[in-house]
Protein backbone atom coordinates (compact mmCIF):
# COMPACT_ATOMS: atom_id res chain seq x y z
CA UNK A 1 0.00 0.00 0.00
CA UNK A 2 1.30 3.57 -0.73
CA UNK A 3 0.19 6.34 1.10
CA UNK A 4 -0.43 9.63 -0.52
CA UNK A 5 -0.69 12.48 2.31
CA UNK A 6 -3.32 10.81 4.38
CA UNK A 7 -5.06 8.65 2.28
CA UNK A 8 -3.78 5.01 1.55
CA UNK A 9 -3.26 4.25 -2.37
CA UNK A 10 -3.68 0.59 -3.17
CA UNK A 11 -0.51 -0.34 -5.68
CA UNK A 12 -3.40 -1.53 -8.32
CA UNK A 13 -4.75 2.27 -8.09
CA UNK A 14 -1.29 3.62 -9.32
CA UNK A 15 -2.24 3.19 -12.58
CA UNK A 16 -5.21 5.64 -12.60
CA UNK A 17 -3.33 8.19 -10.03
CA UNK A 18 0.02 8.25 -12.42
CA UNK A 19 -2.18 8.51 -15.75
CA UNK A 20 -0.71 11.19 -18.07
CA UNK A 21 -2.34 12.76 -21.09
CA UNK A 22 -2.81 9.76 -24.01
CA UNK A 23 -0.80 11.94 -26.35
CA UNK A 24 2.81 12.46 -24.87
CA UNK A 25 4.10 8.81 -25.40
CA UNK A 26 2.84 4.80 -24.43
CA UNK A 27 5.62 4.84 -22.36
CA UNK A 28 4.69 4.13 -18.45
CA UNK A 29 4.68 6.75 -15.96
CA UNK A 30 6.72 4.86 -13.68
CA UNK A 31 9.55 2.18 -12.68
CA UNK A 32 10.90 0.10 -10.68
CA UNK A 33 14.20 0.67 -9.28
CA UNK A 34 16.55 -1.72 -10.23
CA UNK A 35 16.94 -2.91 -6.83
CA UNK A 36 12.88 -3.71 -6.96
CA UNK A 37 13.06 -1.70 -3.49
CA UNK A 38 11.42 1.52 -4.45
CA UNK A 39 8.90 2.85 -7.05
CA UNK A 40 9.70 6.30 -9.01
CA UNK A 41 6.20 7.86 -10.76
CA UNK A 42 5.02 10.51 -11.86
CA UNK A 43 1.99 12.67 -9.63
CA UNK A 44 0.39 15.55 -10.05
CA UNK A 45 -0.18 16.60 -6.49
CA UNK A 46 0.37 20.30 -6.88
CA UNK A 47 -0.61 21.30 -10.18
CA UNK A 48 2.47 19.92 -11.98
CA UNK A 49 3.34 16.40 -12.68
CA UNK A 50 5.98 15.94 -10.31
CA UNK A 51 8.19 13.12 -9.98
CA UNK A 52 8.39 10.96 -6.79
CA UNK A 53 9.95 7.77 -5.45
CA UNK A 54 7.90 5.24 -2.35
CA UNK A 55 8.99 2.23 -0.79
CA UNK A 56 7.36 -0.45 -2.28
CA UNK A 57 6.29 -1.79 1.17
CA UNK A 58 4.87 1.43 0.86
CA UNK A 59 4.83 5.03 2.46
CA UNK A 60 4.39 8.51 2.09
CA UNK A 61 5.73 9.85 -1.34
CA UNK A 62 8.79 11.57 -1.60
CA UNK A 63 8.97 14.37 -4.18
CA UNK A 64 12.19 14.94 -6.27
CA UNK A 65 11.24 17.58 -8.47
CA UNK A 66 9.54 20.64 -8.12
CA UNK A 67 9.04 24.45 -10.06
CA UNK A 68 7.20 24.93 -13.55
CA UNK A 69 6.69 22.53 -15.79
CA UNK A 70 5.74 19.10 -16.02
CA UNK A 71 7.62 16.48 -15.43
CA UNK A 72 7.28 13.21 -17.05
CA UNK A 73 8.13 8.98 -17.45
CA UNK A 74 10.67 8.61 -14.77
CA UNK A 75 13.63 5.87 -15.78
CA UNK A 76 16.07 4.40 -13.00
CA UNK A 77 19.77 4.46 -13.86
CA UNK A 78 20.47 0.88 -14.37
CA UNK A 79 23.17 1.39 -10.91
CA UNK A 80 19.52 3.23 -8.91
CA UNK A 81 21.58 6.01 -8.43
CA UNK A 82 19.66 8.48 -10.64
CA UNK A 83 16.48 9.05 -12.55
CA UNK A 84 15.64 10.64 -15.76
CA UNK A 85 12.81 12.02 -16.71
CA UNK A 86 11.07 14.08 -19.63
CA UNK A 87 10.66 17.91 -18.58
CA UNK A 88 7.89 19.73 -20.47
CA UNK A 89 8.53 23.54 -19.89
CA UNK A 90 6.09 25.36 -21.93
CA UNK A 91 3.34 23.08 -23.49
CA UNK A 92 5.01 23.01 -26.77
CA UNK A 93 6.06 19.71 -28.46
CA UNK A 94 9.66 19.51 -27.60
CA UNK A 95 10.88 17.66 -24.18
CA UNK A 96 14.17 18.60 -21.98
CA UNK A 97 15.74 15.12 -20.57
CA UNK A 98 17.11 15.45 -17.00
CA UNK A 99 18.68 13.23 -14.58
CA UNK A 100 17.79 13.77 -10.45
CA UNK A 101 20.17 11.79 -7.93
CA UNK A 102 17.75 9.67 -6.20
CA UNK A 103 18.31 11.85 -3.20
CA UNK A 104 17.60 14.68 -4.77
CA UNK A 105 20.19 16.88 -4.01
CA UNK A 106 20.80 18.44 -7.81
CA UNK A 107 18.69 18.27 -11.08
CA UNK A 108 21.55 17.80 -14.01
CA UNK A 109 20.15 18.54 -17.78
CA UNK A 110 20.66 15.95 -19.80
CA UNK A 111 20.12 17.64 -23.88
CA UNK A 112 16.90 19.76 -24.70
CA UNK A 113 14.26 19.53 -27.67
CA UNK A 114 13.66 15.81 -27.76
CA UNK A 115 10.49 16.01 -30.02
Amino acid sequence: MITRDTSPIELAEMGRVLSVDDHLCSARPFDISPDSTQVAFTWNATGNWEIHVVPIAGGTPRRLTSGPGNKYYPLWSPDGERIAYLFHPDGAENFDIYLVPEEARSIQSAGSGVA
